[in-house]
């Protein structure tokens, strides 16, 4: 640096430091030391950027939650246009059921009996109760329903499978998801199952992780994501027309429904290697509370078995039979209004089948035909003949 540029700093420090010694020099220097002011443009554009997160922020939740609220109001309101077949069909039987149309016989029982009776075959006023998914323990609120009209049925059929006397696994599938049962009776169930030790509902995992109580709860408010999948198979309203028509043909057809249509069927149903039988000490509970109601209200009860195709029942341990035989017959020894109607666990040929679980239409008629005169014979009192088994060794 030469001399002159010294000299030119020199008088520059002296001026800078003769400014700051009075007011103004003061407050030239902070200000020549101080960065610029922010203009009022820009505050007010920052103010605007805050605004605007904040709002979309606001707006966002604001629109999910009425995204939500509507979507909870639609299942809640409209689930004939979105659940599966079974909801009508029970929307059927239950005006069936409030408007007393129950006949000179009911029947209940669980899809196989809804498939295999056809009341319009019989030669008497004969009603399907039938529900997919049941077990005793539906029947039981099924049957106190139909127990408060003024004029009860002469006999009441009741129709499951051995082992729904073992577990009811459609409970929440069916009962509770499409409103079977309302949440004061899934918590009677409740206390009942608690008060045996029967933890069989509390063991079927759902995979949401849910205490049943809290489940109940939101099944009964038809809590959306309950129900997210039958939203997307039934394409939100899709299902609307089906299920209005599926309604009315069970309330023409008195409550019969076909499931299976195929000309014959060797698949296996759940009977084929199952377990050795075994009761569920709740549904005990609520078959012979159903038995009871029926014996106060002076009712006759008939209990029988749908049979089974050929390859289910080739399959099928044999003590399954007489294990749920003697359990009827122990009832039969309470009630003295109840009949028991062998065998057990009948066979018909693959051919009556439209599915490994229910008779197709063929198959239907031919059973509900061989029905009529048992069903004619306890309605006057007479000891009713065992239905045939139709299965051979060869099938």
């Amino acid at each position: 640096m030469s001399s002159s540029d010294n000299d030119i700093l020199s008088r520059v420090t002296d001026d800078l430091c003769a400014a700051g010694r009075s007011p103004q020099g003061r407050f030239a220097v902070r200000a020549m030391a101080q960065p610029p002011m922010a203009t009022a443009v820009e505050r007010a554009a920052a103010r605007s950027s805050g605004l605007t997160a904040r709002g979309f922020l606001v707006w966002f939740f604001v629109t999910l939650i009425a995204s939500f609220g509507f979507a909870w109001l639609y299942v809640a309101a409209m689930p004939m246009a979105f659940l599966d077949r079974d909801y009508p069909l029970w929307i059927a039987k239950r005006t069936m059921l409030d408007e007393c149309h129950l006949g000179a016989v009911s029947v209940f029982g669980d899809s196989r009996t809804m498939a295999a009776t056809i009341p319009s075959v019989m030669t008497m006023p004969v009603e399907n109760f039938a529900m997919s998914g049941t077990s005793p323990i539906e029947t039981y609120f099924a049957v106190e329903r139909a127990m408060r009209c003024r004029i009860m049925p002469k006999l009441v059929v009741i129709a499951h499978g051995a082992l729904k006397f073992s577990s009811d696994p459609g409970y929440w599938v069916f009962s509770a998801r499409s409103g079977f049962l309302n949440y004061a009776e899934m918590r009677a169930i409740d206390a009942d199952a608690a008060r045996l030790n029967d933890n069989e509902l509390i063991d079927m995992q759902r995979g949401d992780g849910l205490r049943p109580a809290l489940r109940e709860l939101l099944f009964a408010l038809r809590f959306p994501p309950f129900y997210f999948d039958s939203l997307v198979n039934g394409y939100v309203a899709l299902r609307w027309q089906h299920n209005r028509e599926a309604m009315r043909d069970a309330l023409r057809s008195s409550g019969h429904a076909l499931f299976g249509t195929a000309a014959g069927s060797s698949g296996l149903a759940i009977e084929a290697g199952s377990e050795p039988y075994s009761t569920s000490p709740l549904v005990d509970l609520f078959f012979s509370r159903t038995l009871a109601l029926l014996a106060k209200h002076g009712v006759q009860v008939m209990v029988l078995t749908m049979p089974i195709n050929h390859a289910t029942f080739v399959r099928t341990r044999p003590e399954l039979g007489r294990q749920f035989d003697a359990y009827l017959r122990t009832k039969t020894r309470q009630y003295p209004n109840l009949r028991v109607v062998g065998p057990t666990i009948p066979c018909w040929p693959d051919r009556f089948y439209g599915d490994a679980w229910h008779f197709n239409a063929r198959g239907a008629e031919a059973y509900s035909r061989e029905l009529d005169p048992v069903l004619r014979s306890v309605l006057v009192n007479s000891t009713p003949r065992p239905l045939p088994n139709h299965c051979t060794v060869n099938g």
